[in-house]
């Protein structure tokens, strides 16, 4: 999977809603968080398939996430 470069959240949002991966690097889970956006406002971050239940519910304090996704369509 392909992935874009990182883009600026203080200067850019997502032009889609989706989830997205935050440049939030975990040493622990040797990864990078994923984030939920909703057209509006980011999600807390996850690290795994467990813990997005209970972030995607949340609200992110950082509203100016650093995030890439999808360079090309799966």
């Amino acid at each position: 999977m392909k992935l874009s470069k990182w883009i600026d959240g203080k200067k850019f949002k997502p032009a889609h809603v989706g989830v997205y991966e935050t440049k939030d690097y975990s040493t622990i889970h040797e990864r990078f968080a994923m984030r939920y956006w909703d057209g509006e406002k980011w999600s807390m971050g996850w690290f795994n398939n467990f813990a997005m239940a209970f972030a995607i519910t949340g609200i992110s304090l950082n509203q100016n996430q650093t995030f890439r996704g999808l360079a090309e369509k799966p």
